[in-house]
């Protein structure tokens, strides 16, 4: 989670806690709120290939805030488990790839080819971002570094879809996701024996 993200957490929190206390009332689970919001991106990222941008966008960023919900829910309601964890981070990769490589198939159908290649620079360098944190983590080595994280790349994707300049949202969030890539590589070469 970048600074950014960070500094907005508490207020995103304050802002739902009567959502979470609705929730947490009605025993609702942690990881169906995590599957309804992968269910939700699964539709948003269709009716992008179908070429509805905004009503696209905004099915993204309904899925996305459940997403948001579902680990601010196990903290409050005290669900928290390694396995919702587990789920929470394989959950994230699909809802990063469905929309990327739903417009990589719009592209793709146009026979868009530099459409197809900026799908293609965004997904890769978003699963290394994704790929340095975990494998370095799994070295004994937490990287706190990181300017474009899943929130900006997501984010990026659902307002340039919303406006309907897929390959500008693209190219930013390939060029961001290269940057960062680039960053953990150095910080975990620094601090890896």
């Amino acid at each position: 989670m970048s600074s950014f993200v960070k500094s907005l957490k508490p207020s995103f929190e304050k802002a739902i806690y009567p959502i979470l206390v609705f929730l947490k009332d009605k025993n609702i689970n942690p990881n169906a709120i995590s599957l309804t919001g992968m269910v939700v991106i699964s539709i948003g990222s269709f009716f992008v290939y179908e070429n509805y941008n905004r009503i696209g966008a905004i099915l993204l960023l309904l899925g996305g805030l459940f997403d948001a919900l579902d680990g601010a829910l196990a903290r409050f309601a005290n669900k928290s488990s390694s396995f919702g964890a587990f789920l929470d981070s394989t959950i994230d990769r699909l809802s990063d790839a469905l929309p990327i490589g739903a417009i990589i198939l719009f592209f793709s159908k146009a026979q868009d080819v530099e459409g197809v290649f900026l799908g293609l620079l965004a997904l890769m360098f978003s699963f290394m971002v994704s790929y340095t944190k975990a494998r370095s983590h799994s070295l004994g080595v937490d990287i706190p570094v990181g300017v474009f994280e899943r929130t900006e790349r997501f984010g990026t994707i659902v307002i340039f879809t919303f406006l309907g300049f897929y390959k500008l949202g693209l190219l930013i969030v390939g060029i961001g996701a290269f940057y960062t890539t680039l960053e953990r590589i150095f910080y975990a070469k620094k601090h890896l024996s």
